[in-house]
């Protein structure tokens, strides 16, 4: 009995418990607005879906995806309002280029200079 116990413990601490990994993200959906200067930074990216309309100048005030997501009367957790983005593997293989460009930017260097200094011999 002590064993079997043990067991379910042990097993219960070890395998990790990581919620919402089934939900859509707001970074690939078309009413996503990412922070200026930080792509998908959640604490002040914004949501074109939910906002209020200033009635003295006509501005729109988006509402923060963080809150939408919290709030079931708005997307909720479930995204009830997420559409995928439509160009979404081609701009997530895009960034993905641009990632491994910046962070090997100087090898990148060295072989293009290498390469031209081959042509011209």
């Amino acid at each position: 009995m002590v064993y079997i116990l043990y067991f379910f413990i042990v097993n219960s601490m070890a395998s990790p418990k990581i919620i919402n990994l089934d939900k859509p993200l707001c970074k690939n959906c078309i009413h996503f607005i990412p922070y200026k200067g930080y792509e998908y930074n959640n604490n002040f990216s914004k949501c074109k879906f939910f906002g209020i309309n200033d009635i003295i100048n006509g501005e729109i005030e988006y509402d923060y995806t963080d809150v939408c997501r919290r709030n079931e009367f708005k997307c909720g957790t479930e995204g009830k309002y997420f559409k995928l983005e439509e160009n979404f593997k081609i701009k997530q293989i895009y960034s993905k280029v641009i990632y491994l460009i910046n962070k090997y930017k100087i090898y990148i260097y060295i072989i293009i200079i290498n390469l031209f200094s081959l042509y011209k011999k």
